[in-house]
């Protein structure tokens, strides 16, 4: 991942897996902003890229807000945030 990029995690209150991976990201303190599906923010990024299902992992671009890249299974994501 690039400066130019960042890295959103979706959440919804109903997942464990997703509070496993806040769970990892918060004690790690990792570079990754998480977002809940929920609110506002959520609804509006679930809406703009299609999201079907959670926990995703996307990258965004700061630049222009196009999606830059989305792991596709449960090892990439987990590669991914290691990489933060």
């Amino acid at each position: 991942m690039s400066e130019l990029e960042e890295k959103v995690l979706l959440v919804s209150n109903k997942c464990p897996f997703c509070e496993f991976l806040k769970e990892k990201i918060e004690k790690n303190q990792l570079k990754i902003s998480i977002v809940n599906i929920e609110t506002d923010q959520g609804k509006g990024i679930v809406e703009k890229y299609g999201i079907e299902a959670v926990p995703e992992c996307m990258m965004i671009s700061k630049k222009n807000g196009v999606e830059e890249g989305r792991p596709c299974s449960e090892e990439e994501l987990e590669d991914l945030l290691k990489e933060a």
